[in-house]
């Protein structure tokens, strides 16, 4: 098996930050097969699992594949996927009063405690985050676990992702993990026009606030701007109007405000983003509208350069 390594100077998902230290090492593991870990809890002996066949969305959420052991296919994940009927729960947005945009979704505890302990263990497992290194990205052949996060996410995407986003093969194909430290952020962007439409961010370790603004600077106002309040576990899908039209951002603070009170002191926090690319040929189209709508805050110039496995 050959290996290439290639270098860019963006990580396609936000602005420099000198306090965040980019252009972290993506480093691949020999192994991952360790028992108690997410990839060998979800997987069976096929590496990559047919996916499952488009159901309307009046349909019951499938197993992603009858060979597929989604982790935790017990009633209690059913019943919390029936659950999901807003598409943000009120009391997880400040001000509750905000209109938010088309295409937003915010899954609550989507994955469990012993879910989440298992994933990070494989993370680890594969990414030798060491100071200034948080952040890892992968094109194409996405890790095992990732593979298996994918597969799971995407019954709880119908209903919620356009049908043209549903109906890709494969639905992600890029992904990209960062390492927050206490105090860290993100500065206000939108992802950048290579990638499509139909955006998962699942957030891991601690809680943060993120914030959510419209993307140009025509007619907005601060009225438009919200917080949406992420917890471990949680699962935000981003499309349509929320992927193209709204900058979002994690303010760089020690203890998030909400509803002007304090929350707890931040953690170090995790979050796994998984995207798919445009076809070449659909890029400079998918550019030119974003400068036509005088988009802003997509790009981004590392510190240093990543090592991008593709």
């Amino acid at each position: 098996m050959l290996i290439v390594f290639f270098f860019q100077a963006e990580d396609g998902i936000r602005d420099a930050q000198e306090s965040r230290g980019l252009g972290d090492v993506y480093k691949r593991q020999v192994s991952t097969q360790s028992t108690g870990t997410f990839a060998s809890l979800s997987m069976n002996a096929s590496e990559s699992p047919a996916r499952h066949p488009r159901v309307p969305e009046t349909s019951p959420r499938p197993n992603p594949n009858p060979n597929l052991h989604v982790p935790d296919t017990s009633p209690r994940r059913h019943k919390r996927a029936r659950r999901y009927t807003d598409s943000v729960p009120r009391d997880r947005v400040c001000p509750e009063s905000a209109v938010l945009p088309c295409g937003l979704v915010l899954l609550p505890e989507w994955l469990l405690a012993d879910e989440q302990a298992m994933l990070l263990k494989d993370v680890m497992l594969q990414y030798n985050f060491k100071p200034p290194m948080n952040q890892a990205m992968c094109f194409g052949d996405l890790p095992r676990w990732a593979r298996t996060l994918a597969e799971c996410i995407e019954p709880f995407a119908l209903g919620h992702f356009p049908e043209a986003v549903m109906a890709r093969e494969p639905l992600f194909d890029q992904m990209i993990v960062n390492l927050y430290h206490r105090g860290q952020g993100i500065k206000s962007h939108v992802d950048l026009p290579k990638f499509a439409d139909g955006i998962a961010v699942l957030s891991l370790s601690s809680s943060c606030v993120m914030e959510f603004k419209p993307a140009t600077e025509h007619n907005r106002t601060d009225s438009q701007e919200f917080g949406i309040l992420l917890q471990p576990g949680d699962l935000l899908l981003l499309s349509q109007e929320s992927r193209y039209h709204w900058e979002h951002a994690i303010p760089e603070v020690l203890q998030d405000t909400w509803n002007k009170q304090l929350r707890p002191p931040r953690a170090e926090r995790l979050s796994v983003t998984l995207r798919a690319l445009l076809p070449i040929e659909a890029r400079a189209a998918a550019e030119a509208k974003f400068c036509e709508r005088g988009i802003s805050g997509y790009t981004s110039t590392l510190n240093q350069d990543p090592i991008v496995d593709e």
